[in-house]
């Protein structure tokens, strides 16, 4: 028994002493609120295709894996407040991700209370103060990797050692990707039988837009690059028709709306899978961003 409680509290150290891509980023927040200029949100496009360390204004990307509209929406009521020089609200919007909807039990619920300090969903108190005992599983795969695999995190919380996704390990072979990229699951979302959740996830990318426009931040959306045989299965489901629309609309209306998703200056070394870049798509995108955002200021100015 002894050694299993052992074993538990050692886990318990790691994950709170040591630096994760989740940790670093409210760490990066909440020591910089005073200087943070630009703030990302989304989700893993996010996560894995922004990183600051390549803008030029003081930017802070809280942009992770399987984060939704409800928890960009509750980050922001919770630290809009906090953020006195923030200038641009840079929101993720992606077709699939209009569709998904985490429910009450979302395992992450409990890191959003500890580091940003907001409760969403339903879970046990001592998942709050236990990262393990929020997800044995998830962590006991982290911990298989933790000591074999290399990880260099930055201050903003953007691992810095190179994704070697799923187009590396297909040795960016164009047959081998078009294949793999038919039949994903993300793609099952994409049916009427989701209306609910989009609409939902519309309304709350309404509130995400008011809550930036009524302190005076321009706030964009952006859609993140697609690897071409990923977008072109995406363009089979009939659901497509609406983002087209929702995109168009955006952009008749005025709206910034960046649209990377068929930009030509991606190349198949720049993905790791199909939706997702790797570190140099993410540096060439970055700086991209950063350039639109540069025009911005001098015309402000």
């Amino acid at each position: 028994m002894l050694p299993m409680i052992a074993l538990f509290l050692i886990a318990e150290i790691i994950l709170h002493k040591t630096p994760n891509t989740f940790n670093q980023k409210a760490k990066y927040l909440n020591q910089n609120k005073n200087n943070i200029e630009v703030l990302f949100l989304g989700s893993s496009h996010t996560q894995n295709g922004i990183n600051p360390a390549f803008m030029n204004l003081n930017s802070s990307n809280l942009g992770y894996g399987n984060q939704d509209y409800q928890i960009d929406l509750a980050i922001l009521n919770s630290y809009i407040d906090q953020l006195p020089n923030l200038k641009y609200i840079i929101e993720e919007v992606d077709f699939i991700d209009l569709y998904k909807k985490r429910d009450s039990t979302y395992f992450r619920y409990p890191w959003y209370e500890k580091y940003y300090g907001f409760k969403l969903g339903s879970y046990p108190k001592y998942k709050k103060w236990s990262l393990y005992l929020s997800n044995p599983d998830f962590f006991n795969n982290y911990f298989k990797n933790y000591f074999f695999d290399e990880n260099n995190i930055n201050l903003y919380g953007y691992d810095d050692v190179e994704v070697q996704g799923e187009f590396y390990r297909q040795d960016y072979n164009k047959n081998k990707i078009e294949i793999s990229t038919i039949g994903l699951p993300e793609f099952e979302l994409l049916n009427d039988k989701n209306k609910k959740s989009l609409k939902t996830n519309l309304k709350r990318l309404k509130l995400i837009e008011s809550l930036a426009l009524k302190k005076n931040i321009k706030f964009i959306k952006v859609s993140y690059p697609m690897f071409i045989t990923y977008y072109k299965n995406l363009e089979s489901y009939k659901t497509y028709n609406i983002w087209k629309n929702y995109i168009s609309n955006e952009q008749k209306n005025g709206k910034l709306f960046w649209n990377f998703e068929r930009n030509g200056n991606f190349r198949v070394s720049d993905f790791a899978n199909g939706s997702h870049l790797n570190n140099g798509g993410a540096k060439k995108l970055t700086q991209m961003i950063n350039d639109s955002i540069n025009k911005l200021e001098s015309e402000n100015n």
